[in-house]
């Protein structure tokens, strides 16, 4: 069993904070343009504005006592809090605004998805590439 390293332990503390501002503005991004194809009312600037409040939530993650259970309940919290940010910016129905956070959701599963296959793909073929691995000219 490995112990927890001082500095893995500040990259855990400096990259998470990172990478939920990262994970908040394409979220506000992302919902913003999905919202206004529902017929949504709001400004991207007020999009931003409440979806930052619905992902302030997820900062407690950095002080989980119990990090499985501490992340199901925060997911669920983030979840509501996006739903309720999309419904009230955008003045859209109950309906609407469940589609539009689901389907950013998605969207955003669906892309980092292929982003993350085509990386597994790209690396891949460059390390065929080595050693005599296809791309090395002894195939031809």
């Amino acid at each position: 069993m490995m112990s927890p390293s001082p500095l893995g332990s500040l990259t855990g503390f400096v990259m998470t904070p990172l990478s939920l501002v990262i994970s908040w503005f394409i979220f506000g991004l992302v919902a913003h343009v999905i919202a206004k194809i529902f017929g949504g009312q709001g400004q991207f600037g007020q999009t931003l504005g409440t979806t930052a409040l619905a992902a302030a939530p997820q900062l407690l993650a950095l002080f989980s006592a119990i990090p499985f259970v501490t992340l199901a309940g925060i997911g669920i919290w983030v979840l509501l809090t996006r739903y309720m940010a999309i419904r009230v910016t955008h003045d859209l129905s109950w309906g609407r605004a469940v589609w539009v956070t689901i389907l950013t959701m998605l969207v955003i599963s669906l892309v980092l998805a292929f982003l993350f296959g085509a990386g597994i793909l790209a690396f891949s073929f460059g390390m065929a590439g080595f050693e005599g691995g296809f791309f090395d000219g002894s195939n031809i």
